[in-house]
């Protein structure tokens, strides 16, 4: 008789079956609204309305108001299918941009005032959600939902968005070029206003010259925040320190005025200078003022941007780029220029930054001093000390890995300059490090938008997307990182876990050789090769990799002693197998599968009594590992002790009635006590679970033929040469001449 015992690798078998109701569709009770909340895996939770405003048949239409997300709304339309009802968004018809095509929720049609679904994008679950029906919650509970809806309104505005535009896309272009010719870089200039975020309102005057002279001034409790540029040097004065701190030009937050203060309306031609096309245009609303909708796509397809022109003025009145949202308030014209004077950038998650701009004056005779160190600060000035800037009392944080208050940090930074893309980046990784992948996105696009030639930028893009199990568009950010630099070892590596991820083998390989190559002494590299050196069964090279990245340091040294335990095994070299399972038991005592990969090393030794020793040690970690209790049934069939063997097997069928093996087994064990047909009715109940193994019928067939029922054993031995088994063709031939 052959005995089955399971490896390290576990094959499940999973049974689901699936019943669909031919009874009349019952989904009149979804009319009406629904509040609760949108539960994302990576991401803020968003409050959920959903509006039934039709049921037909076994289908809806209604809509979706995502308050929370700039006050958008969309159509939908749904059917039933099987026992779910599956909702597809149909169009975008307020707020901002989302790709609705590629949105779907599925919950279980049951009558209730409760629903709890699932949403996919792109065929990939990102979200959970459970709404209540309204007119089942108490006053307390739909006013809040409703006042928050409310409060959303009155913060993102209502965007409507209309038919189709007439306008061209050359007229919008030729109308925005205009106004940059008008843009006074040229010219010595002024500003006062106030930069606010949350509740904090700091009133700002700010001079910039050309030639690369910059002074901003700050006001905060009667106190005043300076920081300036000049060709020689940059320098900042904080009244809470009775010095003055300089610093070479390249390492202090400063402000590019021209930009800053939103004269220039760059970001819509840059993207048009840089091939984008319009996919899109229409007629909105934007709370009772009219304009022109225009959705950009970039040339790859994978970017969309979205601008609102005032019909009238042409002035960009909205701006939808990566994740965020700005809204652009007032203009005015001074001596000839057009100024946004006031504007709010909006972030889900983050509080607005709203600046306001109350004068501009120009053409002003700016005197090159104001840009440089007062004389009579000069015996205070000491250089080296950059924690009295946002940007380094960030950077600080972000060493320290105290991400949230790096992102506050970040966020005071980018509201003095909105323009530094390393602020934006560093705000992404500190984002990524917290697992808030798409507000992380958002940051790192804009980064990019500022400067596409920095390759880490790309590489964290692509992190956060692989973090969303978007692999394809991964692969792609780490591809354009490595365009950039193709020594960016980094970049390699992470390629080779997206490759893996998306079963490319071969290709997760070359990179993770190249990686190697422009990095040799990480550990990490070499151990991950190892793994995968070992799903394609080279066991030597990935002995010669774990045993690299244990030379490197690698952190982990119970993980990878087991690990190379796993590799011995598979070469049969169960002795050093054993060494290592053991060596990872010394680091890891209370780890139960290093006590259970080490008894299975004796085992196969064939030293049974040693195992189950192990096997007893490591199921007082774990008693309801059902491979292990059979394993131990194993060591005692082996050893002859049946009633053992029998009660283990019974026990592994216990926790685990859908596997075969144990029901095999467990037959094996009756037969050595001569009860044949108990064994008989074991083998049965295996073949219910995997009706397709030869060799359970032949055993079985050998059984019947014991008991002297030569017909059931020649149909056993017949099945089991039917199904490819050829030494049972033997057992037919002996005993099947009839």
């Amino acid at each position: 008789m052959r005995i089955s015992i399971l490896s390290f690798f576990v094959l499940c078998i999973h049974i689901s079956s699936a019943y669909a109701s031919k009874e009349k569709c019952k989904i009149q009770y979804l009319e009406g609204e629904w509040y609760g909340e949108f539960s994302n895996y990576s991401g803020p939770s968003l409050l959920m309305k959903m509006s039934i405003t039709e049921t037909k048949g076994c289908e809806v239409k209604g809509e979706f108001l995502w308050s929370d997300y700039y006050n958008t709304k969309t159509e939908f339309s749904g059917s039933l299918e099987g026992e779910y009802l599956i909702i597809r968004e149909d169009r975008l018809v307020q707020g901002r941009y989302l790709k609705v095509s590629a949105n779907l929720y599925k919950f279980k049609i049951q009558p209730s005032d409760t629903i709890v679904g699932t949403s996919y994008f792109e065929n990939e679950e990102v979200a959970s959600f459970k709404i209540m029906k309204s007119t089942t919650l108490n006053a307390g509970q739909l006013s809040s939902f409703e006042h928050r809806c409310d409060e959303n309104s009155k913060k993102y505005g209502i965007a409507s968005i209309g038919k189709e535009s007439h306008i061209f896309l050359d007229e919008i272009v030729e109308k925005q070029r205009s106004f940059m010719k008008s843009t006074v870089a040229s010219l010595s200039t002024k500003y006062t206003g106030t930069i606010s975020y949350g509740q904090v309102e700091l009133p700002m005057v700010s001079y910039f010259k050309p030639g690369g002279y910059t002074y901003m001034e700050i006001s905060f409790q009667n106190l005043k925040l300076i920081q300036a540029q000049n060709p020689e040097y940059a320098w900042s004065s904080d009244p809470n320190k009775k010095e003055i701190e300089k610093y070479p030009i390249d390492s202090l937050v400063m402000i590019d005025a021209s930009n800053q203060q939103g004269l220039t309306q760059n970001s819509f031609l840059s993207s048009i200078d840089n091939g984008y096309a319009a996919a899109e245009l229409k007629y909105a609303n934007l709370d009772g003022r009219n304009a022109h909708r225009v959705k950009l796509v970039s040339p790859d397809g994978k970017d969309v941007q979205v601008f609102y022109f005032d019909t009238d003025s042409f002035y960009l009145v909205r701006e939808e780029i990566g994740l965020g949202l700005s809204v652009f308030k007032e203009y005015k014209e001074v001596g000839g220029v057009v100024m946004c004077t006031h504007s709010v950038d909006y972030k889900v998650g983050d509080d607005a930054r709203i600046l306001v701009l109350e004068t501009m004056e120009t053409g002003l005779d700016i005197e090159n001093e104001l840009f440089f160190i007062p004389k009579n600060y000069e015996g205070k000035i000491v250089d080296g000390e950059k924690e009295l800037t946002p940007t380094n009392l960030a950077n600080q944080e972000f060493q320290s890995g105290n991400y949230e208050r790096a992102i506050e940090l970040y966020t005071k930074a980018i509201a003095l300059n909105s323009y530094d893309d390393f602020l934006y980046y560093q705000r992404g990784v500190s984002r990524y490090n917290l697992g808030k992948y798409y507000p992380a996105i958002g940051d790192l696009e804009r980064a990019i938008e500022l400067n596409p030639h920095k390759a880490e930028y790309f590489n964290y893009r692509g992190l956060c997307k692989y973090a969303l199990r978007d692999y394809n568009q991964a692969n792609d950010d780490f591809k354009y990182a490595l365009a950039i630099d193709s020594t960016y070892a980094q970049a390699y590596y992470n390629r080779a876990y997206t490759q893996f991820s998306l079963r490319q083998s071969d290709s997760a390989l070359f990179n993770l050789n190249k990686a190697i190559e422009y990095n040799p002494n990480n550990p990490n590299y070499y151990h991950d090769r190892a793994v995968l050196f070992l799903q394609q069964n080279e066991t030597y090279e990935a002995v010669r990799d774990y045993k690299a990245a244990m030379s490197l340091g690698y952190k982990d040294h119970g993980s990878l002693k087991n690990k190379l335990g796993v590799a011995y095994f598979q070469m049969d070299d169960y002795d050093s197998a054993a060494l290592y399972f053991e060596g990872a038991i010394e680091d890891d005592p209370q780890n139960f599968q290093y006590h259970k990969n080490f008894a299975n090393s004796f085992f196969y030794k064939g030293e049974y009594d040693r195992s189950l020793k192990e096997f007893k040690i490591a199921k007082k970690l774990n008693d309801e590992d059902d491979e292990l209790i059979n394993n131990m049934g194993l060591c005692y069939y082996y050893t002859e002790d049946y009633n053992q063997a029998i009660d283990c097997y019974n026990r592994a069928i216990e926790i685990n009635k859908m596997n075969p093996s144990y029901y095999s087994n467990l037959a094996f064990a009756y037969s050595g006590l001569y009860k044949y047909q108990e064994a008989i009715g074991s083998l049965t109940s295996s073949l219910e679970y995997y009706a397709k193994a030869p060799m359970v019928y032949m055993e079985r067939g050998k059984l019947y033929k014991l008991q002297n029922d030569r017909f059931a054993a020649c149909k056993d031995f017949k099945k089991a040469v039917d199904l490819g088994l050829d030494e049972a063709q033997e057992l037919l031939d002996q005993n099947c001449d009839f």
